[in-house]
């Protein structure tokens, strides 16, 4: 499970990022992928803030999650009345929900795991 934790970021920033570069000529869209794709890459920064100046580990993981996805209903409040692009912090919400319930309950999925042991098995270092 440990794994999945930077398979998640990569997920997130892969569909944020391809949002953002597919939709370049769109600033509505290009800027909500774009801050999403910023988004991604502020949380395991802040995970390591508040776990060596706040709160020890699993209570610094949640306190990350939570600020998080404040975050993003916050951006979803705000961009409520926009006609175009509102999707974007809904759709990201969802993905960081579905990847955090997978880690935090230890969802086991079969392929993942078959995944995850190929990977660790391999000569790397």
């Amino acid at each position: 499970m440990r794994l999945l934790v930077p398979f998640k970021d990569l997920v997130i920033l892969s569909v944020a990022y391809s949002i953002a570069i597919f939709n370049r000529h769109s600033i509505e869209l290009h800027a909500r992928g774009m801050i999403v794709t910023g988004l991604v890459f502020i949380e395991p920064a802040l995970i390591r803030f508040i776990n060596y100046a706040i709160v020890p580990f699993p209570t610094a993981y949640f306190l990350t999650i939570a600020i998080i996805f404040s975050l993003l209903i916050t951006l979803i409040f705000l961009e409520r009345n926009k006609t175009k692009g509102r999707w974007i912090f809904s759709f990201t919400l969802g993905m960081y929900v579905v990847m955090h319930t997978i880690i935090i309950f230890e969802i086991r999925i079969p392929l993942w795991v078959s995944f995850a042991k190929w990977f660790a098995s391999l000569p790397i270092t």
